[in-house]
């Protein structure tokens, strides 16, 4: 069976201190964090170049196809105009199944 026995040390509380910091330190020196999961990640935003560049048009050209509805609805934060990432990667993936589709016909 187990015997359990307990030991007494005296440490000073500097020592003490030292010697939990070192601890943490060298866990942290191994540790890597997980991935996260998709669930946890808050979707990501676009500027209205980023999202231009990704389309490959001109901000103009953007600015057209908002107004006629032709890409995901912009969100303002903080007064700045916005795209949701994962929205516009749909819409370009829709656009080439689309392509794919035409060519094959």
């Amino acid at each position: 069976m187990f015997s359990q026995q307990t030991l007494l040390v005296s440490v000073d509380t500097d020592t003490l201190a030292k010697m939990m910091r070192d601890a943490v330190r060298a866990e942290l020196a191994t540790y890597t964090p997980p991935p996260p999961s998709p669930k946890d990640v808050l979707p990501e935003y676009l500027t209205r170049h980023e999202t231009a560049k990704l389309y490959r048009i001109s901000l103009m050209t953007l600015y057209e196809w908002d107004k006629k509805r032709l890409i995901p609805q912009k969100v303002t934060l903080n007064g700045r105009v916005r795209y949701r990432r994962d929205e516009i990667l749909a819409t370009l993936e829709t656009a080439k199944q689309l392509k794919h589709k035409k060519q094959s016909a």
